[in-house]
């Protein structure tokens, strides 16, 4: 596929292509403000709700670290923002698939 610049496309049904060459607009809210850059390993809009996904499993694996160093349910709550039974049920989990 040639890559165009700003210019009127008519593979897309009328809309104008981004300067970078992408479909009008290009990027997501919060993740890269270009598909080039992005750091997600499929696109958000091919798999719905990776976004989410992803951050719930950095979330889930600062809080079972957290607890590693030996950490109380409270000052895990305190560092990692999310509320007292979320980090409750991380754990739980945590503990489940340890052993």
């Amino acid at each position: 596929m040639s890559r165009w610049l700003g210019n009127y496309d008519p593979a897309l049904s009328g809309r104008v292509a981004a300067a970078c060459g992408h479909p009008s607009p290009c990027g997501c809210d919060g993740v890269a403000p270009c598909c080039d850059g992005c750091p997600l390993p499929r696109c958000r809009f091919e798999e719905p709700g990776i976004v989410q996904r992803l951050r719930r499993e950095q979330r889930d694996s600062a809080i079972l670290e957290a607890a590693a160093q030996g950490r109380n349910v409270g000052e895990i709550v305190q560092a990692v923002g999310a509320p007292a039974r979320t980090v409750q049920r991380v754990l739980g989990r945590g503990r489940a698939t340890a052993g």
